[in-house]
């Protein structure tokens, strides 16, 4: 059963008309530091611990210029980390059974800044992630009912992140890039919403 959410229709559009890619700096301990890409974006908040836990398996970098990055983790992966350490089977039997399903945490970030935690689930094929949302149209009490998949291919950690309106064939937005592991020498301990 895929479980639908009402999104604000302003954040979708921030997504979908991502930042521009200017450059921001800042200034600490005297010392300038300007931000430009994605992955410069990225460092700031790993150095510092703040990125979300959960989702802090793998960081994806889009192909284009554009100063995002996501975070992803698989859900069959925490799994097999809390069984290892004995707590899995302590987790209330709806926990259990969501990670039994390999959902993906999802977390995107617009110049180091989280848009908060999406959770995927995996589809009936196994080779997508997908997630159903309803946003309200303008013109009507209606929600718009759209499909958000993401494609990993996990032997070269080549992504691809599409919305499409549900039912309606065509993208209204797509993406494509390459994921890297997190290094696991900082603890992260960032804010989930």
């Amino acid at each position: 059963m895929m479980m639908r959410r009402l999104v604000p229709f302003a954040l979708l559009m921030a997504v979908i008309a991502a930042a521009s890619g200017q450059s921001r700096a800042r200034r600490a301990n005297g010392v300038r530091h300007t931000y430009t890409t994605a992955r410069d974006y990225y460092h700031e908040p790993y150095e510092a611990g703040g990125l979300d836990n959960l989702a802090d398996e793998y960081v994806c970098f889009r192909d284009d210029n554009v100063p995002t990055f996501i975070l992803i983790a698989k859900g069959e992966d925490l799994k097999e980390n809390l069984t290892t350490l004995g707590v899995f089977s302590k987790l209330p039997p709806q926990a259990r059974s969501y990670l039994d399903k390999a959902p993906l945490f999802y977390v995107s970030y617009n110049k180091g800044i989280s848009n908060g935690t999406e959770y995927f689930s995996l589809n009936d094929s196994g080779d997508e992630y997908i997630e159903n949302l309803g946003i309200p149209e303008q013109s009507s009490k209606k929600l718009m009912e759209l499909t958000v998949t993401l494609r990993v291919n996990w032997q070269t950690l080549r992504y691809k992140h599409g919305i499409e309106k549900t039912g309606v064939p065509g993208l209204l937005y797509e993406e494509t890039g390459r994921c890297e592991v997190v290094k696991p020498g900082i603890q992260q301990h960032g804010h989930r919403e």
